[in-house]
């Protein structure tokens, strides 16, 4: 999927103001990072919608842990300009987005999954949870799926991210382990910014 950030950082748990100073840190770097609100997170549709109004037209921000149809339509409604789950989408789903021109990311762990997914046209494969498979996965994934967009989530940091890059995949989501915890709870812009940095660097 050409244009879409190599990277998205997935914000699970913050509150607006945690989140607020995340993408913040991060203006410069709107080519390389996306913004995930996760769905189960307290108050997300909202927390997407306000973020959008404030970065939407310079930062790409959406919605994950999108489970349901019912969710994807909140997320949608708050200008989401992505969906991400960990499971499958339905064929609703998949539909329901392409029709508003939003990107469609369904997470995976089989080929079967895979191929289905494919089937579907979906814009981007997750494959989760990448640790449990490995970067060779990536590649190996590709000989009988032939050339698929693949994004690596689930225990991907700074450290190993190229590695899962180069091996086949396309994207990656990096969740508690992109940021200090401490430096999110007391918002520490500088420390962030430092942390986005080398994941930008990483890659």
């Amino acid at each position: 999927m050409k244009g879409f950030p190599k990277i998205t950082i997935i914000m699970r748990g913050y509150g607006l103001e945690e989140a607020r100073c995340i993408v913040e840190a991060a203006k410069d770097f709107s080519k390389e990072i996306a913004f995930e609100v996760t769905m189960n997170t307290s108050n997300a549709p909202e927390i997407i919608r306000k973020l959008n109004k404030e970065f939407g037209k310079q930062q790409v921000i959406g919605a994950g842990t999108v489970l349901s149809f019912e969710q994807e339509i909140e997320a949608i409604d708050a200008g989401a300009q992505f969906i991400l789950s960990a499971c499958p989408f339905t064929k609703e789903m998949v539909e329901y987005a392409k029709a508003r021109g939003v990107l469609t990311v369904p997470g995976v762990f089989t080929p079967d999954e895979a191929l289905k997914m494919k089937k579907l046209g979906v814009d981007i494969i997750k494959i989760f949870p990448a640790s449990i498979v490995g970067p060779s996965y990536f590649s190996a994934i590709q000989g009988p799926l032939d050339k698929l967009s693949l994004m690596a989530v689930g225990g991907i940091s700074a450290s190993n991210c190229h590695e899962y890059l180069t091996h086949g995949a396309s994207y990656v989501g990096i969740g508690s382990k992109a940021f200090d915890p401490k430096n999110i709870k007391q918002q520490n812009y500088k420390k962030i910014r430092e942390d986005i940095r080398n994941l930008v660097d990483s890659i």
